[in-house]
């Protein structure tokens, strides 16, 4: 039987101390390593990450692309269409005509008196103040002599040779062939009442019943 041989104090402790300096020496040597990959890490440049292409906007690039050439390009006169362009002038033309002639109508009478010129207004006023000094039979004589109605108040008669003065007789109704149309100086109109009891009651335009010679 084999006698096991148990090991002395101071051999223990020299085997313990070996283990310990052995443990210290790898965990030193560990410790280097790491240091030294930590230093490569440092070492080492940071890669970018690249950004990732965008797709390409078709419609976009189209877009651009236009204006571009737009911008290159000589810049393109519009040519004018011919018959538009006559139509155009027309219409300036005729409007030009229009304001040309309501401008001439205001110049040549009177606000609010569409049977008189300014100049046949200013005698008509004239005359007015001239027939006032004359007595009723002389203005009844006067309008007798034109075949003209001889009722009415003085004012009435005044108005009626003053008128007649101004722009000549007043004609007979061409309707009724006999009735005296009324002269409506305001609105340059005529309206025959008829004859006695035959009603007219037509109406005239200064162009439609011109005026006949006054006699004196």
């Amino acid at each position: 039987m084999a006698v096991t041989r148990s090991k002395k104090p101071a051999e223990k402790t020299q085997e313990a101390t070996k283990k310990k300096t052995d443990e210290e020496e790898s965990e030193e040597e560990e410790e280097q390593k790491l240091q030294a990959n930590s230093k490569k890490i440092k070492k080492q440049p940071k890669e970018t990450k690249k950004a990732a292409p965008k797709k390409a906007n078709k419609k976009a690039d189209k877009k651009d692309d236009e204006e571009a050439d737009k911008k290159d390009d000589p810049i393109e006169e519009e040519v004018p269409n011919k018959e538009a362009a006559e139509e155009d002038d027309a219409i300036e033309e005729e409007s030009v005509k229009k304001v040309v002639k309501n401008t001439k109508a205001k110049s040549t009478h009177v606000s609010g008196v569409k049977g008189y010129t300014r100049e046949q207004y200013a005698k008509y006023k004239s005359l007015v103040k001239e027939l006032e000094n004359c007595k009723i039979p002389e203005l009844k004589n006067m309008l007798s002599a034109n075949d003209l109605p001889m009722w009415g108040n003085k004012g009435l008669l005044v108005f009626k040779v003053a008128d007649g003065k101004t722009l000549g007789k007043i004609p007979k109704c061409p309707k009724c062939h006999g009735g005296n149309p009324r002269f409506n100086y305001k609105a340059g109109t005529y309206f025959c009442p008829g004859i006695d009891r035959n009603p007219c009651f037509k109406k005239f335009t200064m162009e439609e019943l011109p005026r006949e010679e006054w006699k004196d």
